[in-house]
């Protein structure tokens, strides 16, 4: 079985995570290809039922947050505007941003169209900044935080790459 190959693309000019970036935010943007169409739909399912998505459910679950797969599938088909901690904050065809509620955490995902009939899964968060008591803007994380978060964010990907066969 390959590796999955998890890039660290650009973040798209149509990203929705695009105007936090402008902001200032602390922007991530990764990505994996599959050779076949996959829709938003289908990449929230995966993803939410991933593996290792699925272990994070469930420590939201003890952290009084649960989700089931009915959640899942109202997030993934639009239907529902909190799943867990986050709240929907934007949603086009191709894409999804939530934010944690009460957080300066936005996740964001999208799917893109390849030639040749495969579909590239984007995935990011932004991190607002923080501002210090002599009114500069700064990232308010360490170095380690976001590296942690980067290794996590890719290992997510592969973990719903896997689901997606």
């Amino acid at each position: 079985m390959s590796r999955t190959v998890v890039t660290a693309p650009p973040l798209p000019t149509a990203a929705l995570l695009r105007a936090y970036q402008d902001r200032g935010a602390l922007c991530d943007c990764f990505a994996v290809e599959v050779p076949r169409a996959v829709d938003l739909t289908d990449y929230l399912l995966a993803f939410c039922h991933s593996r290792l998505f699925r272990l994070e459910r469930r420590l939201l679950s003890l952290a009084g947050r649960p989700t089931t797969a009915s959640d899942v599938q109202a997030l993934a088909m639009g239907s529902a505007q909190d799943f867990a901690f986050w709240r929907v904050e934007a949603r086009v065809r191709d894409q999804l941003l939530m934010s944690v509620q009460g957080d300066r955490i936005r996740s964001w995902w999208m799917v893109e169209r390849l030639p040749g009939g495969g579909t590239r899964l984007l995935f990011g968060s932004a991190l607002l900044p923080v501002t210090g008591r002599d009114g500069r803007s700064r990232p308010g994380v360490s170095a380690a935080g976001l590296w942690l978060h980067h290794a996590y964010s890719r290992a997510l990907l592969r973990s719903m790459r896997a689901r997606l066969g």
